[in-house]
């Protein structure tokens, strides 16, 4: 009875599902922004009513912003005007880019490892004195002081500035494409620095 409950069961689905007709898909819009006709004579043709206008309009924004990015860089190529205008903003892309950009820098570069620290401590510090920086000098990895810390965060955020104004430039004055860029490459740098633990 069981065996027979089931084929049954078995031939009533397949017949209502076979029975039901699919309804149309809904994933196209019926409706479309803009009229693809010719406009009519005496009426001027405008970026809702003609793709050629739209495209000039757009054609013409995009030059305009390259020239824009162009005057910026011949006129501010750090960016001093552009903190001294609006504060916030530079605050919130501007700086919040060049750290990134820094930090992605030292950690790519090997974090306390990269081949910048020990030269640097050489210029500041006298190596009969620390015993940490004859181990450097040796070959070896010597723990960082504090201070020197600090300066090479200095260093690597000056390094940031620059690394940041040239991909804003590149990226024709779109700030948020270099502070992504950068976020990127954090995060890479961070995976390189976990692997080299």
């Amino acid at each position: 009875s069981r065996r027979k409950f089931l084929s049954t069961m078995l031939a009533t689905t397949t017949t209502a599902v076979l029975s039901t007709t699919p309804q149309p898909a809904n994933a196209y819009e019926q409706a479309y922004p803009i009229e693809l006709t010719s406009t009519p004579y005496g009426i001027p043709e405008t970026s809702s009513n003609s793709l050629t206008k739209l495209q000039q309009e757009r054609l013409s924004n995009k030059k305009a912003k390259v020239a824009q990015t162009q005057n910026e860089l011949t006129n501010d190529p750090l960016g001093i005007q552009q903190m001294l205008e609006s504060p916030t903003t530079f605050g919130l892309t501007t700086v919040s880019g060049a750290t990134m950009w820094g930090l992605a820098l030292w950690l790519v570069s090997g974090s306390r490892s990269n081949p910048l620290v020990t030269p640097v401590a050489n210029v500041l510090y006298d190596e009969k004195q620390e015993e940490w920086l004859q181990d450097r000098n040796a070959g070896y990895f010597g723990d960082l002081p504090l201070s020197l810390m600090v300066i090479l965060s200095a260093l690597f955020v000056c390094l940031g500035v620059l690394l940041d104004r040239a991909v804003y430039f590149l990226a024709e004055g779109d700030a948020a494409v270099s502070l992504q860029l950068a976020g990127v490459s954090v995060i890479g740098g961070a995976v390189w620095e976990v692997g080299r633990l």
